[in-house]
């Protein structure tokens, strides 16, 4: 008989309570993943290799070398149609756009410029370009070229307000 009492009284207490409780949801039981894998994927699943630092150091080499699709030449400025959502300019690691960057530098960074990489030979040369353009406060990126053709005619480039300038 206690066990009764007790187990009402819980019961109502708890009905008591949920009238508080609005539920959103109820999917009913969760069925584990692997019923709907093969054994082969379970295998995998199972034996997942943990990334380390030399992966993915790896990983990003295989990036490299990062060669432009858009040619290094030289051209007028344009106006371009579209609109940017930040300043930035195209360069490459090479000695052109190197120099193009020391003859520009207070241009870049009165624009706040994102400088972009999209030519490097490989990863050392393009972290040693990183560093010394961030000592000298741009802010510094690597990229494919893809995104921007059709939008610049060559690099070392600047995108600034609507205008390319070389």
């Amino acid at each position: 008989m206690r066990k009764k009492f007790w187990l009402c009284s819980v019961l109502l207490s708890a009905t008591s309570h949920a009238s508080n409780v609005h539920v959103v949801m109820d999917t009913g039981a969760t069925i584990d993943i692997r019923n709907y894998m093969s054994a082969e994927q379970r295998s995998q699943s199972t034996n997942n290799k943990q990334f380390t630092e030399s992966d993915l150091q790896d990983l990003v080499a295989q990036q490299y070398p990062l060669v432009s699709e858009i040619p290094r030449i030289s051209f007028e400025p344009y106006q371009i149609n579209k609109q940017m959502p930040t300043n930035f300019a195209l360069v490459g690691t090479d000695d052109v756009s190197q120099n193009w960057l020391k003859a520009n530098y207070k241009r870049l960074r009165d624009f706040s410029v994102l400088v972009i990489v999209i030519d490097a030979p490989d990863l050392p040369t393009f972290n040693h370009f990183q560093s010394v353009l961030t000592r000298a406060g741009l802010k510094v990126v690597q990229s494919q070229s893809t995104p921007f053709q059709g939008l610049v005619k060559g690099y070392p480039a600047l995108v600034a307000n609507g205008v390319v300038y070389p």
